[in-house]
């Protein structure tokens, strides 16, 4: 066995290298990495369970988002019914006064047009008068003219 570990160039104090590196070892897994080892493994843990709250407020978020995009389609639902049913008021209240506007437009105009018709009769009696008496005028201007 000498000639085995003088051929690699080792002696007695490999063997004590290597139960103190031994030691140190066990020594160092239980004081030193050990612990580090165990907070590795909580920082997993913490961010595997970080990660699942996080997908739940996702989930949650989508959620809300749905539930707000629903009630906007209702109310967008609702505000249309309405301005359509404002709008069919709008056109109900244009219509009856329109009409009540074109009936006092024909109830002038018919107005007017009787009052123009008189008008038209008094002018025409009173010219009637006139060509009678322009008639009659004229009539002895010519015929005092000839006598």
């Amino acid at each position: 066995m000498a000639s085995f570990l003088e051929t690699f160039g080792l002696n007695a104090s490999y063997f004590y290298h290597f139960g103190l590196f031994v030691v140190l070892f066990f020594v160092l897994r239980k004081m030193y990495f050990g612990p580090f080892l165990r907070l590795f493994e909580l920082r997993r843990e913490k961010t595997i369970e970080d990660r699942k709250a996080a997908e739940q407020l996702v989930q949650q978020a989508d959620e809300k988002l749905k539930q707000y995009q629903e009630k906007m389609k209702s109310a967008r639902a609702l505000a249309k019914k309405e301005y359509e049913v404002q709008m069919a008021k709008a056109k109900e209240e244009e219509d009856r006064l329109l009409g009540a506007a074109r009936e006092e437009a024909k109830k002038i105009t018919q107005e007017t047009v009787q009052q123009l018709d008189g008008e038209k009769e008094r002018i025409r009696e009173a010219l009637k008068k006139d060509v009678d008496q322009f008639a009659d005028e004229v009539s002895e201007k010519l015929l005092g003219k000839v006598n």
